[in-house]
């Protein structure tokens, strides 16, 4: 009897303890995409959803959708405008992004992508200011945003100056990167004040892998990041020859084949002013 008792209390305790870890309930997913962020307006409900459950520094596509708070449906909006916002300090700046857009998914109203170039911390967050028009009325809503850092020795965008223009390349693949070949895409745009940001069309971005413990070799078969598709992105080969710690070297060439950031790895200059880096 007193073996009985003794395992009833443990059973209870393992039933207890399994109810208090389930809380939380299911992640919400919607075609595999996650919510990160949902917000209530005066008269609907925004929900912002990506392929991670968090965003981070770097490329981040971003999927909206906005919800009739009477209805319970899918509201049918005009075209969309947004901006992310980094509110610091001592100042404010916007980051990378493109336009946003209709989605073609008819479970969400907009997408677009963010290139978020700092992280969020005590001092300083985001903000996402999305606009659009319902019902003849113009709605602005600002969304908050957290915007994780990357792991260390991870490095997926850089920024440089070139002709009174800032330049901004940010990695989009592969995010989980494997010994062999590997799809690479990246994006490539440029703004003259911080606040509005242009696609870079028709430029190519030559890649050069390495791996500094091993004596920064080099890796055979990749291919150069070329334009193909009007969106904005670049797309090549990388083939990665052993797991570990890799510097992807990379030089932009404009459309008239003039080397505009970025310079040839040699022995004497171990690695270029333009690089991501990445490790598995």
């Amino acid at each position: 009897m007193k073996r009985l008792y003794i395992f009833l209390i443990a059973a209870m305790t393992v039933y207890l303890s399994a109810c208090e870890k389930n809380t939380e309930g299911p992640e919400e997913t919607i075609h595999s995409l996650k919510l990160v962020e949902s917000y209530e307006g005066s008269n609907e409900h925004i929900e912002i959803y990506s392929q991670s459950k968090t965003l981070q520094v770097g490329y981040n596509k971003i999927w909206i959708k906005i919800l009739d708070k009477a209805q319970e449906n899918l509201v049918q909006v005009d075209q969309g405008f947004w901006r992310p916002v980094m509110h610091m300090p001592s100042m404010q700046h916007s980051s990378p992004h493109s336009s946003l857009v209709k989605s073609t998914d008819p479970d969400f109203t907009f997408e677009g992508y963010v290139v978020f170039t700092m992280a969020s911390d005590e001092k300083s967050y985001w903000e996402l200011l999305v606009e659009y028009t319902y019902n003849q009325n113009s709605v602005t809503e600002t969304i908050g945003l957290k915007v994780n850092s990357l792991p260390k020795r991870h490095k997926n965008v850089q920024s440089f100056a070139y002709e009174n223009e800032e330049y901004t390349i940010a990695l989009i693949d592969p995010k989980k990167p494997k010994m062999g070949s590997n799809i690479i895409s990246a994006v490539l745009l440029k703004s003259s004040d911080h606040e509005k940001y242009e696609e870079v069309n028709g430029w190519e971005i030559d890649l050069d892998p390495r791996m500094p413990s091993m004596d920064n070799h080099d890796s055979p078969n990749n291919k150069n990041l070329i334009q193909k598709n009007d969106k904005g992105e670049y797309i090549g080969t990388l083939n990665l020859s052993m797991s570990g710690y890799w510097r992807l070297n990379l030089k932009i060439i404009d459309s008239h084949k003039n080397v505009i950031k970025g310079e040839k790895v040699t022995k004497e200059n171990e690695k270029s002013s333009v690089y991501f880096e990445l490790e598995f």
